[in-house]
């Protein structure tokens, strides 16, 4: 009976593994490609500041990239330390 136990314990955890896997891909895959297209948006964002002014909307939202960008760059971090 216990043998039986531990293979549908093992099955759950690796369905576990699988849906903890797919989570983590869409998340936190390709931060690579992520934080090109943030540092890309404020980009955008820097030459039309350079060319006339930001609104407040367009300030916040060059803020809120920031914090989105070094949020991935710190979880990248974090990935290849581990």
């Amino acid at each position: 009976m216990s043998g039986w136990m531990t293979v549908v314990m093992k099955t759950k955890l690796k369905g576990l593994k699988d849906v903890i896997k797919g989570w983590r891909k869409q998340e936190y895959g390709n931060l690579d490609y992520k934080v090109a297209c943030l540092v890309g948006e404020i980009g955008d964002l820097d030459v039309k500041g350079e060319l006339g002014v930001l609104s407040s909307v367009e300030v916040e939202l060059r803020k809120a990239k920031f914090d989105e960008m070094w949020k991935l760059l710190k979880c990248k971090d974090i990935s290849l330390f581990q």
